[in-house]
Parts: structure tokens; C-alpha cells; sequence
């Protein structure tokens, strides 16, 4: 069941932030820049992207999951949200030690907000794996090195509290680390989100995004989830 859910949403992982190399591998160094950096995505309509999800469950259920994903901009409001079609190419896994068959859903459109929130879906936000909605955010507001930025977002799915922080910006590529505490209808208590991300300056674009979930209940009843890793990698 857990395979089932996680499976059929990591084809729409590819959310519009942006990174580089493996998240987590960065050293941050001191910096003098006071420069105030915007993250947000530079939307363009008809820009498309291809990304690469891989999502590793640890605990009693072990699964991983790796997935493609064309993505295109279809439209652009005027708050800076976008409408994105996401179409799914191929996906595979290997749960419990084998291999399985995955399901492709059909091609869907989400907004997004200008910080890589998921915000509404054609298929719908409910019954998804919630840490998913909150994978690509990239801070609030404008980022200074070194500083932290308090994130909270509140909706019918479920509310996220934290903080982002820029830790360096090298050769127009900002590094964002995240920590977030999302709190969601389906489990009585809140689970850890942490992220870091490498984003492009100029556009907003992704290039590699990572997190670790722990604390994440699936359905009542299944194997006991220990902690999730995931990846997303702009290969396109």
C-alpha cells in the first residue's frame, strides 16, 4: 500500500527549485557577500524541464523508487504562481527486495506559488504523501548569507513550520538548507522534513534537491517507516 501511494507520486516530484551535485555535500564557507538574494522561480510559458525522482524507504518496508517526469509551464498568474503540467515517462521499484511493476497516473497540472509550493492539482492533493507538497520549498521572502528565514504555511492538507537558511552562493548557485515540522490530519503527530537544495539564481531553476523525512506514518496498520530519503535531480 505504502509502495502503491509513494510510487505514483514520485513521477510529480520534480518541483521548480534548484540545486546542484548531491544535496548535503557542501561545506559551508564565511562569506562577506550582503547581498539579498530572491529564490523565487522565474516561470516561462512552454519552458519545460525533464527531472529524475528517486525516493528510498528504510524500516520494516524498504522501497525505492526512481522515476522521469517532463514538466511544462502551461500558464502564469499574476502573483507569480504557475500552472504545471507534469508528464509522467517511466517509473521503477524495488519493494522489499524486488522488483515491481509501476503504474505511469496520466498527465496532471498543479499550481505551484513562486517558492515551489504544490498549492492544487488536477489529481488532487489529499491522500498524497504530505512531505511532498512541502519537498521544494525554497525559503519566504529574500535571503541574505547566513541568515534564517522563518517558513509557515497553513492549508486543509496539513501546516508547515521552520526555517531556511542560505549558506553560500557560488558562481550564480545558492545552497539552501531547510528544516521543517509539518503536522498533517492523518497522524497524530508531527513529522521532520529536512532539506537542501542548490538553486540557480538567475531563474529559479531546479538542478538537485534532497530531504530526509523522519517520523513519516503511512497508512494505520502498515510496517513501521523508519525514514524516507529523497532526490531530485533536473537532468534536462
Amino acid at each position: 500500500m505504502i509502495a502503491s501511494i509513494i510510487a505514483a507520486y514520485a513521477v510529480g516530484l520534480a518541483y521548480p527549485v534548484a540545486a546542484q551535485g548531491a544535496a548535503a555535500s557542501a561545506t559551508p564557507q564565511v562569506s562577506t557577500d550582503t547581498t539579498t538574494y530572491d529564490l523565487k522561480r522565474k516561470y516561462k510559458v512552454n519552458e519545460s524541464d525533464r527531472y529524475e525522482s528517486i525516493i528510498e524507504i528504510t524500516g520494516q518496508y524498504s522501497a525505492i523508487v526512481r522515476s522521469t517526469a517532463l514538466m511544462t509551464v502551461k500558464k502564469i498568474y499574476s502573483n507569480g504562481d504557475a500552472d504545471i503540467e507534469t508528464k509522467p515517462e517511466k517509473a521503477t521499484a524495488v519493494v522489499m527486495g524486488q522488483a515491481g511493476p509501476v503504474q505511469l497516473p496520466k498527465p496532471f497540472v498543479s499550481r505551484f506559488n513562486a517558492y515551489g509550493l504544490e498549492i492544487k492539482s488536477s489529481r488532487g492533493i489529499a491522500g498524497i504523501p504530505n512531505f511532498m507538497r512541502f519537498a521544494a520549498l525554497s525559503g519566504r521572502d529574500a535571503l541574505k548569507i547566513g541568515e534564517e528565514v522563518a517558513v509557515e504555511d497553513k492549508s486543509d492538507e496539513g501546516n508547515v513550520t521552520g526555517k531556511f537558511k542560505l549558506t553560500q552562493v557560488v558562481d550564480g548557485v545558492a545552497n539552501v538548507r531547510g528544516d521543517l515540522l509539518v503536522s498533517t490530519k492523518a497522524q497524530a503527530n508531527p513529522y521532520t522534513l529536512q532539506i537542501e537544495s542548490y538553486i540557480t539564481v538567475a531563474d529559479g531553476k531546479a538542478k538537485v534537491t534532497a530531504g530526509i523525512v523522519s517520523g513519516f506514518v503511512a497508512d494505520p496498520g502498515t510496517p513501521k517507516v523508519d525514514q524516507i530519503k529523497f532526490t531530485v535531480t533536473r537532468i534536462k
